[in-house]
């Protein structure tokens, strides 16, 4: 994207407006847990709990939600699995 993409002897300069893509690819992207890790849940910090061979979310909406800032500063480790190559640097 810094230096645009060159095809033959035409420099195309290349603008990322956004990501569509499933959870798992999702979670590949961001680098963060996938959907069924106890850490996953990308609106909010709750923690999943195990139950019935599955790991299932009861919040009741008093949890604290993630923002921007707080997931650049991977606040919460276990949602992270380390940084994301799509995060701004500052």
């Amino acid at each position: 994207m810094t230096n645009g993409l060159m095809t033959g002897e035409q420099k195309v300069s290349v603008v990322l407006v956004c990501f569509i893509c499933d959870a798992p690819a999702r979670a590949f992207v961001k680098n963060i847990k996938s959907h069924t890790g106890y850490s996953a849940c990308e609106k909010c910090n709750l923690t999943g709990r195990h139950y019935e061979n599955r790991v299932i979310f009861t919040g009741t909406g008093g949890e604290v939600e993630r923002s921007d800032a707080s997931f650049r500063r991977q606040e919460v480790e276990e949602h992270h699995r380390g940084d994301s190559t799509i995060t701004p640097s500052n």
